[in-house]
């Protein structure tokens, strides 16, 4: 992630007992992300970028190009919420192509429509926790046992 993203990969990491690095990237626009460089050894790796938002996808590509350029082996991209702005497919399914990236997951926070769905691009649904949460809330039960 970026450093903003921090405490998103630090709890990721946790999750699946693996150790980060950070992309420390320079937004000079909207849409023109510059790589400084990555924190943390990524050689002969698997890499797995953990994002709040793919919106146009200049950062997945740009922190993807930067983790190859550093010896990783491959990466992945996770992100909760799949904006998918244009030109976002366009270079999502280049980048897919071209072995930038393995595989993207997203959740359904926003739909994705067929239009932008892709191979290549896996949906992850979260109907059952927001339902668990909506029917906890009701009752007035806690759903701190929903984010463990």
């Amino acid at each position: 992630p970026d450093v903003g993203g921090t405490a998103r990969a630090r709890e990721f990491s946790g999750y699946i007992k693996k150790p980060i690095a950070i992309i420390d990237k320079y937004r000079s626009s909207f849409d023109d992300v510059e790589i400084m460089h990555i924190v943390g050894k990524v050689k002969g790796k698997t890499a797995i970028i953990v994002d709040d938002i793919i919106d146009t996808a200049g950062s997945i590509i740009r922190g993807s190009q930067a983790l190859l350029n550093a010896g990783a082996e491959e990466v992945y991209i996770c992100a909760t919420h799949p904006v998918f702005a244009a030109p976002a497919k366009e270079r999502i399914e280049k980048s897919l192509h071209d072995g930038l990236f393995k595989e993207v997951v997203v959740t359904n926070t926003i739909p994705v429509d067929d239009n932008k769905s892709l191979p290549g691009i896996r949906i992850l649904s979260v109907a059952e926790i927001f339902a668990e949460a909506i029917n906890r809330i009701h009752n007035n039960l806690s759903i701190s046992t929903l984010f463990k």
